[in-house]
């Protein structure tokens, strides 16, 4: 079991390789055109169709993928396929794809409401529009608000199928080729502190780059050029505030999640300072920490960069950072998480709480949802508007 789990890690991180590798001319023009034929075969729409071949065209041709897939499990189609695409539908679209997108989402469905909810926190960027759009976001979340209750979460948390530890090793090792200088951090630090090693129940490597350190462009460019490394996906971090009658919020880089080829995922995330706070987050969250020096510390046998005070940083996380737990979840677990004001955010814990019930992930969502006051008394709201 643990070598075919193993197997399927090393296969996806084959395939994202591909993904992420520049193609040539006739490798990049073979794929629009299938694209093109499937997205139109799908949704008889021509702009929706030329949009996602010139993903591949431009050599997008991870983004073009996802896209392929959530139109195949939004479409027609849908009914030949085991689950709905996990995805934002807007990523990287402009206005008018988005406009035109909407309007093939006519069709009333779960699947298709969950969708509109992105649509919608792309156009409320226009002010002029805002109140209307916001309307709108609330009636359709209104809509789904009843099925994240229903039915009631009974099964136990699943166990992560989790990493080895010279595959741990390695993939700490292949960060060493980052042009800037990195630190572990959350239950990697952890683990280093309390048990001098990697945590047995852990699946992942977490580390933290100050943002004063961070070029993006540098940053991606090693990861590409890597033989050991690629990346999976990214995170922006947007908190929305009310500037007189209008809502803003700007994105920024947070989180960047590579693989290594052994197909232990690494989670990169770029911590800010905000006054004497050292925070970091991603779509859906944000951990604050006091401002924190670097110092040396061990793992696994290994010297790499950590916050220099350990106990301060370990107790915001984590509380009784020295009692070992088995079962962790990074949403409801840590002391220090508070919940970004962003429709995005919102629409990512109502689609994993309609669309996977009966599931951890799914019973954190509707944890969030209620304890932040979207859903209150049966029905939904934005508290903050």
């Amino acid at each position: 079991m643990l070598r075919s789990n193993r197997n399927t890690r090393v296969r996806m991180f084959r395939v994202l390789s591909w993904l992420n590798q520049s193609h040539g001319f006739f490798v990049r023009g073979a794929l629009a055109a299938i694209a093109f034929v499937i997205v139109f075969m799908i949704t008889f729409r021509s702009r929706l169709s030329y949009e996602t071949a010139s993903l591949f065209w431009h050599d997008k041709t991870k983004l073009g993928a996802h896209r392929v897939k959530w139109y195949l499990g939004h479409g027609w189609t849908a009914r030949f396929m085991a689950r709905t695409p996990l995805f934002d539908p807007t990523s990287g679209m402009d206005r008018a794809t988005i406009q035109t997108l909407d309007k093939w989402l006519s069709r009333d469905s779960k699947r298709n409401r969950l969708a509109r909810l992105y649509i919608l926190a792309r156009l409320m960027e226009e002010p002029s529009i805002q109140s209307e759009v916001l309307d709108e976001y609330e009636r359709v979340a209104n809509t789904l608000t009843p099925d994240i209750f229903s039915p009631t979460f009974k099964e136990k948390r699943k166990a992560h199928k989790h990493f080895c530890l010279e595959e741990a090793k390695a993939a700490l090792t292949a960060l060493r080729i980052l042009p800037m200088r990195w630190y572990i951090i959350s239950g990697t630090f952890l683990g280093s502190v309390r048990e001098g090693t990697f945590l047995p129940h852990d699946y992942d490597v977490d580390i933290g780059i100050h943002s004063e350190d961070f070029s993006e462009k540098s940053f991606l460019e090693t990861i590409l050029k890597a033989e050991n490394l690629t990346l999976v996906n990214t995170s922006e971090y947007s908190h929305m505030t009310k500037v007189g009658d209008i809502l803003e919020g700007t994105s920024i880089p947070a989180l960047y999640r590579l693989m290594h080829s052994s197909g232990i995922e690494i989670d990169v995330f770029i911590h800010y300072l905000d006054n004497n706070k050292r925070w970091h987050g991603s779509t859906k969250h944000r951990w604050d920490n006091t401002d924190f020096l670097l110092d040396k510390t061990a793992i696994a046998g290994m010297t790499v960069w950590g916050p220099a005070d350990a106990d301060r940083y370990l107790t915001e996380n984590y509380g009784d950072w020295r009692t070992p737990v088995t079962s962790f979840d990074c949403s409801t677990g840590t002391p220090n998480v508070s919940f970004p004001h962003n429709l995005v955010a919102v629409a990512e814990h109502l689609r994993i709480a309609v669309l996977t019930p009966n599931t951890p992930e799914a019973e954190t969502s509707r944890q969030i949802l209620v304890q932040e006051g979207y859903v209150k008394g049966g029905g939904f709201a934005l508290p903050w508007r």
